[in-house]
């Protein structure tokens, strides 16, 4: 599993216009460094060409010969099985039960958060919901004049000294996802701080309920929205965007990013151990104490990666 930027070949026309106008107005990332800074930053994505790499792919396929790994597809856990309320003893599925001396989650924020919520955990003193962070942001929408062509949904973004993120996306998301309606090309004005979301335990999946992002984020969205209607009319963006196309959506939305329900140093030690509960550990977004200034995806995987290392070395 590597991490690598977005390269100049694969920016697409949008994400060529996007760089030209604001490096004339801030500084741009050299692809040599690690760190991002305040200005033009390649996205960088754990892939394999333009699809993002997964787990699956960079570490299960490789082991799926050993003895003592046995992979179960298409099987729901539904709860943990729970021994006096302190200690994790394994899970029951939609088919059986597995006993366990350890178990490890790694069924994403929402998906651990239902199986927590749904397990007499004393360690949660009875909660009937989880509270975590979410990133919004604000749609600013265009119609192209020509289709774009294929390659990363997301090549490149803008950093803002107040905390935003400006991610120019290469098209319509229904070029990307199977039966969703098409709603034109987008820039998304999003606030990198976080902004409340309740996890609410549901019968086989939580419910998400929104809370307001906060005065200044939503002030600071709305100014960066205006200035991506300013770069839309730009010349660098002449050949790409139908003219009086353009339009500021009423709201924010979401990034589907939701993380730090059990956050580290919190709720869960360094490892994902999650305190006052023996035999749990967790090792996905749940235990991110912060959603960092762009998408978790690749901090989650390092994350994991780090704890699995760290008790492979325990033996």
């Amino acid at each position: 599993m590597s991490v690598s930027p977005v390269s100049d070949d694969e920016l697409g026309d949008a994400g060529r216009a996007f760089e030209r106008y604001w490096s004339a107005r801030t500084a741009v990332r050299s692809l040599r460094d690690r760190w991002p800074v305040v200005g033009v930053n390649r996205v960088l994505g754990n892939r394999s060409g333009m699809l993002r790499r997964t787990a699956a792919e960079a570490y299960l396929d490789q082991a799926l010969d050993r003895p003592n790994l046995r992979v179960v597809p298409d099987c729901e856990v539904r709860r943990l099985e729970v021994a006096g309320r302190r200690r994790v003893t394994g899970v029951h599925t939609e088919r059986f039960t597995v006993r366990a001396g350890e178990v490890v989650l790694a069924g994403g924020t929402l998906g651990t958060a239902q199986l927590l919520l749904a397990s007499d955990l004393e360690s949660l003193g009875g909660a009937a919901f989880l509270a975590a962070g979410e990133h919004r942001g604000l749609a600013v929408s265009y119609r192209r004049k020509e289709p774009a062509e294929p390659g990363m949904v997301l090549p490149t973004v803008l950093h803002t000294d107040d905390g935003l993120e400006i991610r120019c996306y290469r098209d319509d998301f229904a070029t990307y996802i199977d039966g969703l309606p098409r709603s034109g090309s987008m820039v998304e004005v999003t606030a990198m701080h976080w902004s409340p979301v309740r996890l609410v335990a549901g019968d086989e999946r939580v419910r998400l309920e929104f809370g307001e992002p906060s005065a200044e984020a939503t002030a600071a969205m709305r100014a960066g929205a205006d200035e991506v209607v300013e770069m839309l009319h730009s010349s660098e963006f002449a050949g790409i965007v139908v003219q009086d196309s353009v339009s500021v959506a009423a709201v924010p939305g979401f990034s589907q990013h939701a993380w730090g329900t059990m956050p580290m140093g919190v709720r869960t030690d360094a490892l994902g151990a999650v305190h006052g509960t023996e035999g749990l550990r967790i090792v996905d977004g749940s235990i991110l104490p912060t959603g960092g200034r762009s998408g978790p995806h690749a901090t989650i995987m390092m994350v994991a990666v780090h704890i699995g290392n760290r008790l492979s070395d325990k033996g």
